[in-house]
Parts: structure tokens; C-alpha cells; sequence
């Protein structure tokens, strides 16, 4: 009988269950208790046998616990390694709605974590499960928290926005168009300065912007009729430089200088032409016209007719209300340098003022999907101003020289 009773004690060294084990263990060793004596000389040969199989699956017991303390203290560790995760997320300083996302996201990821790490041993569970969840709990109501005041923000520049959206919209129909500008992008830089205004945010925005479209719209299509208007009067110079280059001038120097002034108050009367022939222009006109010029200072008869009063640089200013930019030339080295520098420097501070004004205009466009025709209108207008400057910075140092 006790041999049968080692034969099944050593079968339990190969049951997977440790817990069926020792409990069939408990059974064997109370059967060998109520089996009797067996002869004198089997006695320590059997006994040593069965308490080898009882010590087997108690060693096995005790191995069991010791690597399920090594068990629970690293998943004690582990957790502890989440919370103090957890609490630097919520000593973060989360500004905008992104980064209260991006903080939400790693807590749940976190969480995930937590989970996937098994018992950190009775004498910790609770403990360590307890201190997780008020750290997380308090993530939770640190951004409703947040939430709740950025509510009151939006509301507040929801508001904000729709005044603007007002006075945008009573705009659009304006044909004071340099004022009008000013005014609506003196608007569009007070939009910057206001927060977002939530959910209603791009409501907002589309209807501000369709009241600024509908005003800059209208004045490319005003301003397009001019640039038709300023393309004639390029072909009409182009018409009349033609014919100053081919003209004879009269023999006599007073008719000749009041054909040359004629010339000249007709360039100035046919108006504008685009910004970027108006250079081209006005220097191939001079040039023709000094030609003229320079034959009439090869006259004894110039100098006489010109102490009549009849110079040339007198008949050929522009008449008061002209175009500025488009004056009539004026013969070099017969007087006005101090007033050339003048107008000049007074040119070069109107444009440097412009271009800051359309530099801020199309930094507002710059996201605007449908104002592609703005940005390149106010691109061009940009880039022939600074050409402009450049030349007229130029123009002052010639004159500084001289």
C-alpha cells in the first residue's frame, strides 16, 4: 500500500497544477498516516522515497511563491513608474485645445498600460490602484476646468468677432475705395488680435471674409476698367513720342519752345499708364524731348528768346492738379534741383508708406483659398513699388553728386 502511495506521490511531480498537487499531496500523506508498519528492513527505504515526492512538490511550492514575490514587486514597481508618469501629465501646463488633446492621449495610454500589468500583491493592490486613479481623476478636472473657461473666451470672442462682422459688412458696398481699404484691413488686424472663437469659429470667419471679398472684389474690377484706360494712354504716349522723336521744329526759337511745351502739357494730359512701362515712358519722352532741347541751346537766337522769359523749364512744368508721377519733363542743369530732390524724397516716402499698407493686406490673404487674384495684384503693386523706390533712391543720389 505505501508503495502505491509513493508511486502516486511521484505522479504529482509532473501535475501542472501546483495547487491540485498539494492538495492531492495533503490526501497521500494522510492515507501513509492510517497505512501500518511495514517490515523493519523497508521501513527507511519507503519512507525516504515518499518524502522525497512530499519534499519535490513543497520545494516546487515555495519556488512558486518566491517568483511570484519577484512577480509582484515588479509590477508594484511598474505601476509606480505609471503614476509618476501620470502626475508629470498632469503638472504640465496645457495652453490650447491641442495639447490638452495630446496630454489626454498619453494618460490613455497610460491606462492601457496599467492594465496590461498584472497584481502587485495584497499588501499593495488597493494602495497603488488608489493613488492611479486620484492622479487621473485629477487630469480629468484640471481640463474640464480648462474647457469650462475657454467656453467663456470663445463666447467672448465670438462676440467680438460679430461686431466686426458689422462693420465689415456695412463697408462692402463703399466706393471710397483707398479709405474703405484702410478701414477693412485696420479691421482685418483687429481679427488677428482676437482668440478663436470655438466650434463657431469658422462660421465667423467665412462671414467676415465674404464681407472683405465683396469690397476688394469690387475694387479689382473698378480698378481693372483703369488699367483698360491706362493701356490707351501707353499707346497714345507711345503715339506722341513717335512724333516728337520724328517732328522738325520751327526755325524760330520761340515757336519752337511753344511747339516743345505743347509736346509736353499733351503728354501730361493724356494721364496714367501701368506702373511698370511708366519709367520706359517718361525716360524715352525726356530723351526725345531734349533732343529738341539741345538743338536750341545751339542757338544764339535760344538765349536771346529765353531772357524773354520763355524757358523752357517754365513751360514745361506740370499744370497745378497733375498726376503725380507722370510730370512733364524738365531740362537738366536749368534750375529746380532742390525741388527735384524734394518731390523725390516725397515719392519715396508715399510708396515706402504703400507698401507697408498692401504688405499687411496680403499677409491677411495669405490662408484665403479664394483670394488668389488679391494676393497677385498686391503682389505686383509690392514688388513695381520697391523697383520704384530703388530707382528714386537712385535718382536722389545722382543729384546729391552732381
Amino acid at each position: 500500500m505505501k508503495m502505491h502511495l509513493c508511486e502516486k506521490a511521484e505522479e504529482l511531480l509532473l501535475e501542472p497544477s501546483l495547487n491540485k498537487a498539494l492538495q492531492e499531496m495533503q490526501s497521500l500523506q494522510i492515507k501513509w498516516r492510517e497505512v501500518g508498519a511495514v517490515p523493519r528492513e523497508k521501513r527507511t527505504e519507503i519512507w525516504i522515497r515518499f518524502k522525497a515526492a512530499v519534499d519535490k512538490v513543497y520545494e516546487n511550492k515555495r519556488s512558486y511563491i518566491d517568483s511570484q514575490k519577484e512577480f509582484f514587486e515588479k509590477n508594484f514597481a511598474d505601476k509606480n513608474a505609471l503614476i509618476t508618469k501620470a502626475e508629470e501629465i498632469i503638472n504640465d501646463k496645457f495652453a490650447n485645445h491641442q495639447q490638452w488633446q495630446a496630454g489626454l492621449k498619453k494618460l490613455l495610454e497610460l491606462q492601457t498600460d496599467w492594465r496590461k500589468i498584472g497584481p502587485a500583491g495584497k499588501e499593495h493592490n488597493d494602495a497603488v490602484w488608489s493613488k492611479f486613479k486620484a492622479t487621473c481623476d485629477q487630469f480629468f478636472k484640471n481640463k474640464d476646468e480648462f474647457y469650462k473657461q475657454k467656453k467663456q473666451e470663445y463666447a467672448a470672442n465670438l462676440q467680438a468677432k460679430t461686431e466686426l462682422c458689422i462693420q465689415a459688412e456695412s463697408l462692402k458696398e463703399s466706393d471710397a475705395w483707398k479709405n474703405t481699404a484702410q478701414e477693412l484691413i485696420r479691421l482685418q488686424q483687429e481679427w488677428k488680435k482676437i482668440g478663436p472663437a470655438g466650434d463657431k469659429n469658422e462660421k465667423i470667419w467665412h462671414r467676415f471674409k465674404e464681407a472683405c471679398d465683396a469690397f476688394f472684389t469690387r475694387k479689382t474690377a473698378h480698378f481693372s476698367v483703369q488699367d483698360e484706360a491706362q493701356a490707351g494712354n501707353l499707346e497714345l504716349k507711345n503715339a506722341l513720342i513717335a512724333e516728337v522723336e520724328q517732328v522738325e521744329v520751327s526755325a524760330d526759337p520761340n515757336e519752337a519752345l511753344e511747339q516743345l511745351k505743347a509736346f509736353q502739357r499733351k503728354f501730361t494730359e493724356i494721364g496714367l499708364v501701368p506702373m511698370k512701362q511708366k519709367d520706359d515712358i517718361q525716360q524715352r519722352f525726356r530723351a526725345a524731348i531734349q533732343v529738341h532741347f539741345d538743338a536750341l541751346k545751339a542757338k544764339p537766337e535760344y538765349r536771346q528768346s529765353f531772357k524773354r522769359s520763355d524757358r523752357p523749364d517754365r513751360g514745361d512744368r506740370p499744370e497745378r492738379g497733375a498726376p503725380r508721377g507722370e510730370r512733364s519733363y524738365r531740362p537738366a542743369n536749368e534750375g529746380g534741383g532742390n525741388e527735384e530732390q524734394r518731390n523725390l524724397n516725397s515719392k519715396v516716402t508715399k510708396l515706402a508708406g504703400e507698401v507697408q499698407l498692401w504688405e499687411n493686406n496680403l499677409g491677411f490673404f495669405a490662408n484665403s483659398k479664394n483670394a488668389s487674384a488679391l494676393r497677385e495684384e498686391y503682389e505686383s503693386k509690392i514688388q513695381l513699388a520697391k523697383e520704384e523706390i530703388n530707382k528714386l533712391k537712385s535718382r536722389l543720389a545722382e543729384l546729391k553728386n552732381a
